[in-house]
């Protein structure tokens, strides 16, 4: 590698990395405002002079490699690999318990679900405790429930989820915290404190009557330009397979999802749920 040629890869944080046949080449010299872009799911691997270098940032990139390359008279060269982001995938339980159901969110994700959210309003911690046991433990690191809060700790899961009902955190609480939002301005707030905050309802929901999208498709893609809606958020409400392509381009980390998938299934009567394996599977597929 000649010092005068500079190779950038990028590759997505959250996940193994992805062959660069998936990413988007880009030629020519990058300027600030052309880093500014890059997603902060990504991180920079540079090749230069012979040695590898790490970066967290495209802007801390800029500031280190570009600046004084751009000053040589030499002309340079820029391969960017900018690899898509792969989104997570997060699946919010039925508000009530039912039978199999440690069976189904087992199969689950044994088909790749990548969290689960345990919700069950007004239930008492019992049914809670008993649904946990029943789940395999090497599962329980993907779980973030809703309340009932010292089961994160005695079922090792993987953190806890802040809303209008739990709104605070434990005292003395270490560890993954996720929250609902209902603004963009409340996502601004929370985020900061926050490994990851729900926004919603980005589409008209699912599984709630007359709780309709409260943005438009213009103002997403403006907090994602504002740096506002990025990998730390969320999106909820009326998420299904015909829409989840929009909540990547609008720039979200991930898709919470719980009425597509519920609705397609007879809590109480359905024992077959070959139905709902193959729809997640769909939205997997989609996400990655």
């Amino acid at each position: 590698m000649c010092g005068n040629t500079l190779i950038i890869w990028t590759i997505r944080t959250d996940g193994p990395t992805t062959s660069p046949n998936y990413g988007t080449s880009l030629t020519g010299r990058l300027s600030k405002n052309e880093c500014k872009h890059f997603s902060s799911s990504h991180l920079f691997i540079v090749f230069l002079e012979g040695r590898i270098h790490f970066y967290e940032s495209a802007l801390s990139l800029f500031q280190t490699y570009y600046l004084s390359l751009h000053r040589s008279e030499d002309r340079m060269h820029y391969l960017v690999m900018h690899l898509a982001h792969r989104m997570k995938l997060i699946l919010i339980t039925a508000p009530e318990y039912f039978i199999e159901e440690d069976q189904i969110i087992t199969a689950l994700f044994e088909e790749g679900l990548d969290i689960l959210h345990l919700r069950k309003p007004d239930t008492a911690p019992m049914f809670a405790e008993r649904l946990l046991t029943l789940i395999p433990e090497q599962y329980h690191k993907r779980i973030v429930v809703h309340g009932h809060f010292y089961l994160k700790d005695e079922y090792r899961l993987k953190g806890i989820h802040l809303n209008h009902r739990n709104p605070d955190i434990p005292e003395n609480y270490k560890g993954h915290i996720s929250c609902s939002c209902h603004s963009l301005e409340e996502v601004k707030e929370k985020k900061r404190r926050c490994d990851y905050v729900f926004l919603s309802p980005v589409f008209d929901s699912i599984s709630k009557l007359n709780y309709h999208a409260s943005y438009t498709p213009e103002e997403m893609k403006k907090a994602h330009k504002a740096g506002i809606i990025d990998k730390k958020v969320i999106a909820l409400g009326g998420i299904d397979t015909f829409n989840l392509d929009e909540v990547k381009e609008y720039g979200f980390g991930g898709a919470a999802i719980l009425g597509a998938l519920w609705n397609k299934f007879d809590l109480r009567s359905n024992r077959n749920y070959s139905e709902l394996i193959s729809h997640l599977k769909k939205k997997k597929k989609q996400a990655d």
